[in-house]
């Protein structure tokens, strides 16, 4: 006899979803008709709370809402980067709604079923790693989080019971792969072949529009350690090959320079101070900065108590101070160009 009235009762739920999800498409209507079936499931699940878990009826009520869900979602989640709050909000609800307690494996179903084939779309989908970059770093944090409540627990029985109905094991491995297969490659191409530390106009060296600081440093903290090693390699390359045309430029042969004299290269490297290897930062600092800094004591520090420029010493400073110029290096620069 239970079982008979859960029968029934499933296939009232089923009727029910089917009207609801016929009814008007307005949001106020989408709203009533979202805390219906919370309500549906709620009443459901405290009606046969002994069975409830037992029989795995959570999953069956995942396949009853299945369609609704996917209809909801297509009407009030048209674009996720414009939304990313409403991932939280998504799991929130049914984690309540499921069960008291973490219901790993429905959710886990909800959201391989209904939230990543949607964020692999997006994340795979044409936008700008420049101009769009933090509102798709909002969406994959707001997904990390929220994905966190449904990680793999380690636990055999639910590990196979996931391998048995096909939902993935672990929905957080899901999504770094994603960022591993769909996010980096387009950061790498965007280092490696679109981005430059300046860019020429006429005769004028010009700073960046967007640091690249601003877009690809938020996502270091996620990458995997050889994919984050390869973006540094890329970037500083690109900075010392930058600094060096620089001083080789004709067009900037007096060493009061757009690298040296100004601060556009002392603000483009700070940002990285601490995020590259001490070692990474060194040689370019060695390599590219600290010569162009000798030359411009050398030409440009004329000793003269009466009206002496300390421009070139201020320039020096600025360096040391920001902490990208070693204190035996300020020493050898000091010492062999005032000294001698």
């Amino acid at each position: 006899e239970r079982l008979k009235a859960i029968v029934t009762c499933i296939l009232e739920i089923q009727e029910r979803l089917q009207d609801i999800c016929r009814s008007s498409s307005s949001d106020i209507n989408n709203n009533i008709n979202i805390r219906n079936v919370q309500q549906l499931i709620s009443d459901f699940r405290a009606k046969f709370s002994i069975d409830y878990e037992t029989l795995q009826l959570d999953q069956i009520c995942i396949h009853l809402l299945s369609p609704w869900i996917e209809n909801i979602l297509a009407k009030t989640w048209q674009d996720p980067l414009r939304s990313p709050h409403q991932v939280a909000l998504f799991v929130d609800q049914w984690r309540t709604i499921l069960g008291d307690k973490e219901n790993n494996i429905a959710l886990s179903i909800l959201i391989s079923k209904h939230l990543l084939p949607k964020l692999k779309k997006t994340f795979g989908g044409r936008w700008d790693i420049v101009e769009s970059s933090q509102s798709v770093l909002a969406l994959y944090k707001a997904c990390k989080t929220s994905f966190a409540v449904v990680a793999d627990t380690g636990d055999e029985d639910e590990e196979d019971i996931r391998q048995e109905i096909g939902v993935p094991t672990d929905v957080d491995k899901t999504l770094c792969n994603i960022l591993n297969d769909t996010i980096a490659p387009k950061l790498h191409r965007a280092v490696v072949s679109a981005w430059r530390p300046h860019r020429r106009r006429k005769k004028e060296l010009i700073e960046e529009v967007v640091p690249i600081h601003s877009w690809l440093l938020p996502w270091l903290a996620y990458l995997d350690d050889s994919t984050k090693t390869a973006l540094l390699n890329e970037v500083f390359r690109k900075f010392r090959r930058a600094f060096l045309q620089s001083s080789s430029d004709p067009h900037h042969k007096d060493v009061a320079s757009w690298y040296s004299s100004n601060d556009e290269a002392l603000q483009m490297l700070i940002p990285w101070k601490g995020v590259a290897d001490d070692e990474m930062m060194e040689s370019l600092i060695r390599e590219s900065i600290a010569p162009q800094l000798a030359l411009l004591l050398s030409t440009k520090l004329k000793i003269n108590p009466s009206n002496q420029d300390l421009m070139p010493i201020h320039q020096v400073l600025l360096w040391y101070n920001a902490g990208l110029l070693r204190t035996f290096q300020l020493i050898c620069l000091f010492d062999g160009i005032i000294l001698l």
